[in-house]
């Protein structure tokens, strides 16, 4: 195993885990207000998505980059519907219910925390092409075998983000058992209006001259 390329694994799960973007913001609300079994599910679908970009990326599927690129403009659109849904759904969302519900959650809240978490980065084909370009640059030898290379750095990737999210969603649920519930409060209706400004974000750039941005 050449330990670099699972060094720069690391460093990508490390960089991409950062929570600044929707799913980020979203597995940081959830945690807080419905616990660290919620934002960890949703926390499972992101890495997921990361996952099947990063595989698409170091793979070379061609077909699926071709067919992203040509009809990327419907994606961001349709992708920024599907994030504002969620920004507003969590605005509205009653957090003293939610707060009060966390204990009983069941099958329906991981289809939700997880498979929302997943689809909000997927619906971004942005970060497909930033994949791609991340990959480019790491200088793999020609003709290197697939588990010798990109596989290791998919898995220290995988790591990396794994040990990140689970290591935020433990301390922040700490965290969430020594604030009031008003503080919770403010914080989804930040996160709510957050993420719909990303979905908005994400539409208005493919209305500008520059689509290219």
């Amino acid at each position: 195993m050449e330990l670099s390329y699972l060094f720069e694994g690391f460093l990508i799960g490390i960089l991409v885990s950062f929570p600044i973007g929707p799913a980020g913001i979203n597995i940081v609300n959830k945690t807080l207000s419905r616990g660290r079994r919620a934002g960890f599910l949703a926390a499972l679908g992101a890495m997921t998505a990361d996952m099947i970009f990063s595989l698409i990326a170091v793979v070379g599927i061609s077909f699926i980059v071709t067919f992203i690129e040509e009809k990327v403009t419907i994606f961001r659109i349709l992708g920024g519907v599907f994030v504002i849904f969620i920004g507003v759904r969590i605005f509205r969302e009653d957090p003293a219910r939610v707060y009060h519900d966390t204990g009983r959650d069941t099958g329906v809240s991981f289809v939700d925390n997880y498979l929302t978490s997943l689809l909000m980065v997927i619906s971004n084909p942005m970060t497909l092409l930033a994949y791609i370009a991340i990959f480019a640059g790491i200088n793999y030898p020609s003709g290197i075998h697939f588990m010798e290379g990109p596989a290791v750095t998919i898995l220290g990737l995988v790591v990396a983000a794994f040990a990140w999210w689970f290591s935020l969603t433990y301390y922040l649920d700490k965290f969430r058992s020594k604030v009031r519930l008003r503080f919770i409060f403010w914080f989804q209706k930040l996160a709510g209006i957050l993420i719909t400004l990303f979905g908005l974000a994400l539409i208005i750039t493919m209305l500008l001259p520059n689509k290219g941005l």
